[in-house]
């Protein structure tokens, strides 16, 4: 009788081969290893189970493979943490990573309200006589970074916290090394490797060794690993396998109004593929929040209308891109922020710095386009319609607000105003009031005259700013102040 056998296990020359390959088959992965005579590097495709299978029966002297760190994956928090025993023989290795993981649980508190424990810590070392090497993966329960890009700017941002306070906690100061016996004490540096996050990296496996190296990655028997198998071991500490029913993703990346500043949040995963047929490759950043006003940066909950709005943004040769969106699930509206193509139908061209917005009214199965432009404002194109199948279930994103349907009895798409609908509701003139208001060609605003004091303060930098994104940032400012089912719908055109 023969058995085939279902697993993969493909090699290639060049990583760019294995990329195109795994992208054309489902749950499998790329790693890598170094020739044992000539060191020259190859690349592998295969599930994890497969690859173990393999692993765990080849001559220890053979192993020499490393995980891919693949660009876009979820991965977990890792570091490589390296110095020259010689060179920093005052140092202590091992209470160095204690002080370390006891400031990443706190940032991990700080930035994104997650509590740390050692049993979540994976500790691999290598070390020799002159150089103490570690590797430390941090396995959070149910979340994962977004990628290694943010892991990576979230590494970053815990060096400049060391760098910062090491004047004032004296912990910090432990965690500084001299590079080289040409380094100077003032020029002390961070022993956390920072190169190690970027795109598609290798990073050795535990039980392998460097080609042409005798040192293999051992688990310390420290934290998560003191009482697992091998197997275990080696599975838990794999960067990019998080499990498919991962919660939370991090995000760590640059604010939206502000280069030098990082934004830090939270996205809530939905398994789409599996509830709605989605295919998974179009979901790897899709996000639910239990909120009903949810601002994120990137994909959106609907990654089917997510392409849409880039396509219909796509003019010629210039892609339309998401940079920014905020869905508000009470009323079935999801907003687009846009970058890369700034075509505006207002002025029939792009323009020189002003991005454009889309607005989706998800009852209407409708959309049109806004403008930042100061010249444009009050303006939003004619109403048209999204595809029926782009359009998500209401009974998954609108359960219990019975009042917003999909397709309203009546609705003419051609106009997206319903004033007598509008009128029905006791806040709506005060609404056209405050439109009016904000719709003004002038940046002076009478204060006294407004409903909201607190909107008075807080709007008063924003319009009084010569940035030519006023319209978002006022928009931003308005649903900060909750204030969105007053006003926005009309500052929106919705209503």
């Amino acid at each position: 009788m023969i058995f085939v056998r279902n697993e993969l296990w493909v090699t290639f020359p060049r990583q760019e081969q294995a990329i195109s390959y795994q992208k054309e088959h489902s749950n499998v992965f790329i790693f890598s290893y170094q020739d044992h005579v000539n060191g020259q590097r190859r690349f592998v495709v295969s599930s994890y189970k497969e690859f173990w299978r393999r692993y765990k029966n080849m001559n220890p002297k053979y192993r020499h493979h490393y995980e891919v760190i693949q660009e876009g994956l979820p991965c977990h928090l890792y570091f490589d943490l390296e110095f020259n025993k010689i060179e920093n023989s005052n140092n202590n290795g091992e209470e160095m990573v204690d002080i370390l993981l006891s400031l990443v649980f706190d940032f991990m508190n700080e930035k994104y309200s997650i509590e740390g424990d050692k049993e979540f810590v994976v500790e691999l070392d290598s070390s020799t006589e002159e150089k103490f090497s570690r590797h430390i993966i941090i396995c959070f329960p149910n979340t994962a970074f977004k990628n290694n890009r943010h892991a990576g700017a979230f590494v970053g941002e815990i060096c400049s916290r060391i760098q910062n306070e090491r004047g004032r906690d004296g912990r910090f100061e432990k965690l500084f090394i001299l590079k080289d016996r040409n380094s100077s004490h003032v020029n002390k540096e961070v022993f956390i490797d920072r190169a190690v996050y970027s795109r598609n990296r290798c990073f050795r496996l535990p039980l392998s060794s460097k080609a042409r190296k005798t040192s293999i990655l051992l688990p310390t028997g420290r934290f998560k690993c003191r009482l697992m198998s091998e197997e275990d071991m080696f599975m838990a500490s794999l960067i990019c396998k998080v499990d498919v029913d991962v919660q939370k993703i991090l995000i760590c990346e640059k604010d939206i109004g502000c280069s030098n500043t990082l934004q830090f949040a939270t996205q809530v995963h939905v398994n789409f593929h599996k509830d709605y047929g989605v295919p998974r490759n179009l979901l790897s950043n899709s996000c639910i929040i239990d909120s009903s006003r949810i601002f994120q940066t990137g994909r959106s909950l609907f990654p089917l209308l997510d392409m849409f709005v880039e396509s219909v943004a796509s003019l010629g040769n210039i892609s339309g891109k998401i940079h920014s969106w905020h869905w508000f699930s009470e009323y079935g509206i999801m907003v687009y922020n846009m970058s890369k193509n700034r075509y505006c139908e207002r002025i029939g061209r792009q323009h020189k710095s002003n991005h454009v917005i889309y607005v989706v009214d998800l009852r209407r199965a409708s959309y049109y386009q806004k403008c930042h432009d100061p010249d444009c404002r009050g303006y939003r194109s004619p109403l048209r319609p999204v595809p029926e199948e782009i359009v998500p279930d209401t009974t998954v994103f609108f359960e219990g607000v019975k009042r917003h349907k999909i397709y309203e009895n009546n609705v003419d798409n051609k106009t997206i105003d319903s004033v007598d609908s509008c009128l029905k509701d006791g806040w709506w003139l005060e609404a056209v009031k405050f439109a009016e208001k904000v719709e003004k060609k002038t940046l002076d605003f009478d204060v006294g005259r407004l409903h909201n004091g607190a909107l008075c303060d807080r709007l008063r930098p924003v319009w009084m700013r010569t940035s030519l994104e006023w319209w978002w940032l006022i928009f931003v400012e308005i649903i900060s102040l909750d204030l969105f089912s007053k006003a926005a719908l009309t500052f929106l055109g919705l209503r």
